[in-house]
């Protein structure tokens, strides 16, 4: 668990990288993305995952549907980060309504980290 002082490194790398997720979102069809889970809340530790919340996808005409792209922004995201990463939110993939009320609480919009 990182403490007030310490920084997590999970949330450097989102950080440092928020810009360059947004965009790989963007190009899946994710029209927000959110940071959640334990590294938003700060009590992530060294066994975390980074965890991302996808509010939306758009709608594309070319006849792919949002689940096939959100499957390639997974595996786009998780090519990137030295951190296991779990992206929720994705359309036709079940949540619990509890689990995902508490994602979408905790969640901090990956634009915020963007200078």
């Amino acid at each position: 668990m990182t403490s007030g002082t310490d920084v997590s490194p999970r949330l450097t790398w989102v950080k440092a990288h928020a810009a360059e997720l947004i965009d790989l979102g963007a190009s899946y069809g994710a029209l927000r993305m959110s940071l959640c889970g334990s590294v938003a809340r700060g009590t992530d530790h060294d066994a975390s995952d980074i965890d991302l919340y996808v509010w939306e996808f758009d709608i594309e005409s070319d006849g792919t549907s949002a689940r096939q792209r959100a499957n390639q922004l997974v595996k786009a995201i998780r090519t990137l980060s030295p951190y296991e990463v779990d992206v929720r939110g994705i359309a036709g993939w079940l949540l619990d309504p509890p689990f995902e009320a508490t994602m979408q609480r905790d969640a901090i919009d990956l634009s915020t980290f963007v200078k």
